[in-house]
């Protein structure tokens, strides 16, 4: 039998040489995409109309992009007032009002300088809808997020099969080609983590109450935490790596609960809990032993969900 030796929850690549990047990322953590550093900002304070219609509009594209995510700064709108993030072709639209992006709902917790959630396409137009005369500032946007194409995607998960992590043959396969088995069922409750404006992490629910795991490089403070996409069931449909499946965002933030830079492990808490559709795994009460047979599922260089099985 073939050998693969990976990393439980992301594997180790050099960093990408990208322009203008704002923003820090863990050398091992994965990069799926550019930050582009911009400076756009509506007057302080800014317009407003007496139809309610936009008073601010600015687009963001980029050629093959697999998605636009805009960085806020000081964002602060006036009651009734509000920021949409749309894709004018599939009409996907985020709405951001009062201070900023909730992060809890319960709580109605915001945060002023955040990611918005990602505009999946080429295209994100960003619009502020304004009522009334004001003294509100607006905000500022000083970095966008590009992702990579799935062609691009695909180079990188190549080039880090290749020179990176796997020992021998790359033995890994769709997480689909094990449907009907425990490992696909287990794999489920693994997810694809975006972090910020372009990096790439695995992490999986861990527990009934929905918690996540994933590593330290990965989310190592409350902003990362706040700032992280959690998609599920990003797979193929076909075991040949066809019928492409789009997955199921669950989360565009996360409560930081407990992190560790010596051991290498963060775990945050989802706001809504996720397991009675994806299940969850549990920590092992032993510890491993040479001869224990493993299986890891993950999503290497941001493709979808592979199994690699030892």
């Amino acid at each position: 039998m073939k050998t693969l030796i990976l990393s439980t929850l992301v594997c180790l690549v050099t960093c990408l040489s990208v322009q203008a990047q704002t923003t820090s990322y863990d050398p091992r953590v994965v990069r799926i995409g550019t930050d582009e550093a911009v400076e756009v900002k509506t007057p302080h304070p800014y317009n407003s109309t007496t139809n309610g219609g936009y008073v601010f509009s600015k687009t963001f594209t980029k050629d093959n992009s697999g998605y636009v995510r805009i960085h806020f700064k000081n964002f602060d709108l006036a009651p009734g007032d509000f920021v949409e993030v749309m894709n004018p072709k599939t009409g996907q639209r985020d709405i951001y009002a009062g201070g900023g992006k909730v992060i809890w709902a319960e709580t109605r917790k915001t945060i002023s300088d955040f990611w918005a959630n990602p505009v999946y396409g080429e295209t994100a137009i960003v619009r502020l809808y304004s009522k009334n005369p004001n003294t509100a500032y607006g905000f500022e946007i000083d970095e966008v997020g590009y992702g990579f194409s799935e062609d691009k995607l695909a180079e990188i998960y190549a080039t880090m099969a290749r020179d990176e992590t796997v020992c021998g043959s790359n033995d890994m396969d769709e997480a689909i080609c094990h449907s009907g088995t425990a490992m696909y069922s287990n794999a489920r409750a693994v997810c694809r983590l975006l972090l910020n404006g372009s990096g790439l992490c695995t992490g999986w629910l861990v527990g009934s109450e929905g918690h996540v795991m994933t590593n330290n490089h990965c989310i190592g403070n409350s902003s990362t935490a706040n700032n992280t996409t959690f998609l599920f069931d990003y797979e193929y449909s076909n075991c040949n790596g066809s019928g492409a499946q789009s997955g199921t965002v669950v989360a565009n933030s996360s409560t930081l609960i407990k992190t560790s830079s010596t051991y290498d492990y963060a775990l945050v808490k989802l706001p809504t809990n996720p397991t009675g559709t994806y299940g969850y795994l549990t920590m092992s009460s032993t510890p491993a032993s040479t001869g224990d047979r493993i299986y890891i599922p993950q999503h290497p260089g941001g493709v979808r969900k592979r199994i690699a099985v030892t």
